[in-house]
């Protein structure tokens, strides 16, 4: 029975070492991300232009630069009120998921509002 198990063990070994992992540079966006499918309550949406002090941002609909041009509210907590003050940042042309309540579009994600912090070292 142990020799069972260490022989297991030595062909799990043996499969992993020669199983070849594709490093990130080389996976490509379109197979890294998955598109959701037409019809599909999460869409996929390009970031148009960079955000400003808003929480509001226009994005471009399932396609970069050619889809339809939709306005996203974004959710940032801890009382943040900016996207620009926001983490994770946003920047023209980052995907970002996004969903339809019926009358507004929404980023999928949450956002974090960035607090500075002064530390002292004693």
């Amino acid at each position: 029975m142990l020799q069972d198990a260490l022989d297991l063990q030595r062909r799990a070994d043996q499969a992993a070492r020669r199983e070849r992992l594709a490093s990130p540079e080389t996976i490509q966006w379109s197979r890294a991300v998955r598109h959701a499918a037409p019809g599909s309550a999460l869409r996929h949406a390009f970031v148009k232009t960079t955000p400003g002090a808003t929480t509001v941002v226009t994005c471009y609909l399932d396609t970069d630069l050619t889809g339809e041009e939709i306005s996203v509210k974004c959710k940032i907590c801890s009382g943040g009120e900016s996207l620009e003050d926001a983490y994770p940042t946003l920047v023209a042309g980052d995907p970002i998921t996004v969903w339809h309540d019926g009358s507004d579009w929404w980023c999928f994600s949450n956002f974090q509002n960035n607090v500075e912090c002064s530390c002292v070292i004693a």
